[in-house]
């Protein structure tokens, strides 16, 4: 196809729902058929418990729009013991 950089994207409801089985399949079927030395954008990637897994798939880079989303109705995210 020769672009620069190829989005995988359509993950979130696999995040969200923790099928993390299924999200590692898809990421790496769609990795497995891109051409190689490409830059792979991984969509969605809301979760930075996420980033070392996209990594270790081969996604070089990562947006989301849930930090932004979270802002704008002043929510935000942190560890669950801050919670307490």
């Amino acid at each position: 196809m020769g672009f620069d950089v190829y989005p995988i994207g359509a993950v979130v409801p696999l995040m969200e729902s923790y099928r993390y089985t299924e999200l590692v399949d898809v990421v790496m079927a769609s990795v497995k058929n891109l051409p190689r030395f490409t830059t792979e954008t991984f969509d969605g990637c809301w979760s930075s418990m996420v980033f070392a897994l996209a990594v270790a798939m081969g996604c070089d880079l990562f947006d989301s729009a849930a930090y932004i989303l979270y802002a704008q109705d002043d929510r935000f995210m942190m560890p669950l013991e801050h919670l307490n």
